[in-house]
């Protein structure tokens, strides 16, 4: 239930849209290539990267990660 959450949250922040895709009863979201977010998957690269390899807290990732993506939204010339 937990991974199911954490992979419909990280499709629809790292996808800008997603489609449906049906096989009999079961459903699955498929993300569109084309709206791949470039600086939300940094951001998630970035905060993997601090969890697992640099043994960061969650805590600490999610302020850290917060602070990069206010930064981003505040400087006109990181944003795409």
């Amino acid at each position: 239930m937990i991974a199911d959450l954490a992979l419909c949250f990280a499709l629809h922040t790292i996808f800008s849209d997603t489609t449906t895709a049906a096989w009999g009863p079961f459903e699955l979201q498929v993300p569109e290539p084309g709206t791949l977010r470039t600086t939300s998957l940094a951001i998630a690269v970035v905060a993997a990267v601090m969890v697992f390899r640099r043994r960061w807290s969650v805590l600490r990732t999610l302020g850290a990660c917060a602070a990069l993506g206010l930064a981003i939204e505040w400087l006109p010339n990181l944003h795409g």
